[in-house]
């Protein structure tokens, strides 16, 4: 059974879970080389200096990380996070939700991809876009 709950989304009573997300095939690709990282809580790129200072500040903010290290100790996490553009090479924290968090390709395949299928399809537009189409799909 098919209803519209809402204009432009599709909304079904199944238990399966759809992901979709559709961005240039240029940022898809900064996106592999984590020269971007990706939200999809908020189903954003940015570029990875602005994505990584906006995950420390939610991890000091929201995750109280400044409380948890010596000072020093935390501008050297901070100065390994910005070289490496990893969480889960730098934190130990293993509660962090990446959903909300700006993550690397390899921390969305490795966060997400255990427990659904994913897919990737490119596309040329009539106007000559370049984009890529990717996302996950499976049972909760």
């Amino acid at each position: 059974m098919k209803q519209q709950i809402r204009l432009g989304v599709f909304e079904t009573n199944s238990s399966s879970i759809h992901s979709i997300t559709i961005t240039e095939k240029e940022i898809y690709d900064k996106w592999i080389k984590n020269e971007v990282l990706f939200c999809e809580d908020e189903n954003e790129f940015l570029e990875a200096d602005k994505a990584i200072e906006k995950n420390l500040e939610i991890l000091i903010n929201d995750y109280g990380l400044d409380s948890e290290y010596e000072e020093e100790e935390l501008e050297e996490l901070k100065s390994k996070y910005r070289e490496t553009k990893s969480l889960e090479d730098t934190f130990d924290e293993e509660d962090i939700e990446y959903y909300c968090m700006y993550i690397t390709y390899q921390e969305w395949a490795d966060h997400i991809l255990q427990y659904y299928e994913d897919y990737k399809e490119e596309y040329t537009t009539k106007h000559g876009d370049n984009i890529v189409a990717f996302g996950y799909y499976g049972h909760d």
